[in-house]
């Protein structure tokens, strides 16, 4: 908020220079002197608001429009990784049983709480699809997730290596995604469900984390396209 306010002075204080310099040339300097240094006060504002003006369109040539232009080129290639961030939680929901169930695969942009929550309900914490490509063993769920998780983890940490070209808003939902620990929340749930033999032994109950995860995700997707347009 500050940045802005400060980037709006900044721009008034150019455009009035501008205006200055353009009413003094055309207009103040063919009139006689009204008051004692009058002309030497106005030619010291003409003289200052041409440093200011000069001063910006060499901010301009040398340090704004070459660091845009290097941003945008950055951003392009940086962009997979948030590609690659929506694409572990594609893979989270598409190894989910949805056997027995009249639904299509989720996907993270196209997911509502309700539908997961069936998914979810009827997905065992055993259950295992997805294979281990050392191992060639199915994982669990749990095992999956812990799994995806260390890939988002490698995604942000890439970003964070370019911070100056990320917003503070985006940032702040990197950290926010990296700060809670999935893994943890489904490996203490179903242990839990486990432990007190609770009746139904799904995954039901973990719909909101998840589904609050798969907010996040969208948030950063969002902020991204801001970050670019900036």
């Amino acid at each position: 908020m500050k940045n802005k306010h400060l980037k709006i002075l900044l721009k008034t204080i150019v455009f009035l220079s501008a205006i200055f310099i353009i009413v003094y040339t055309f207009f103040l300097i063919d009139i006689p002197e009204k008051f004692n240094k009058g002309y030497e006060i106005g030619l010291l504002l003409f003289n200052l608001s041409f440093t200011i003006i000069s001063a910006f369109i060499f901010y301009l040539l040398i340090d704004y429009y070459p660091k845009k232009i290097r941003k945008k080129e950055l951003l392009s290639s940086l962009e997979i990784h948030i590609t690659r961030i929506e694409e572990t939680y594609n893979t989270i929901l598409k190894n989910l049983d949805y056997s027995g169930l009249d639904i299509d695969i989720l996907t993270y942009d196209k997911c509502s709480n309700e539908v997961l929550k069936k998914v979810m309900a009827n997905t065992n914490p055993d259950f295992r699809t997805d294979v281990n490509s050392l191992t060639k063993e199915k994982l669990s769920i749990t095992e999956l997730i812990n799994r995806q998780k260390g890939y988002v983890e490698n995604q942000i940490a890439e970003l964070e290596k370019h911070i100056d070209f990320i917003s503070t808003d985006l940032y702040k939902q990197l950290v926010n995604l990296k700060a809670i620990d999935l893994t943890l929340i489904f490996r203490a749930g179903t242990a839990m469900l486990k432990r007190i033999n609770a009746p139904n032994q799904d995954l039901g109950i973990f719909s909101d984390q998840l589904f609050d995860y798969i907010i996040k995700v969208r948030s950063i997707r969002e902020e991204w396209n801001k970050n670019e347009k900036n």
